[in-house]
């Protein structure tokens, strides 16, 4: 159904009876003083599997302000645009 001047979501459908899983925990950058945590919400849609949140952890002081500076510094195995 659409209403006009009214955006509509994409929606996806997610496995039955799915819940989000605790995913990988990424080790900490060795010597690091200054780490922020990010948690990545995981899904592909192809396998089957339940969602999962992967942690990664970033060295603030080697990496750029924005967040896909962060993302993109770790061990992400892809970004979607």
């Amino acid at each position: 159904m659409h209403f006009a001047g009214v955006l509509s979501m994409v929606q996806f459908t997610l496995p039955k009876n799915s819940k989000i899983t605790e995913g990988k925990i990424w080790e900490r950058p060795a010597r690091a003083t200054n780490v922020r945590e990010y948690r990545v919400y995981r899904w592909n849609p192809d396998d089957g599997k339940n969602p999962r949140m992967d942690a990664y952890f970033v060295d603030c002081d080697n990496c750029g302000p924005m967040v896909l500076d962060a993302l993109s510094g770790s061990r992400t195995p892809s970004i979607r645009r």
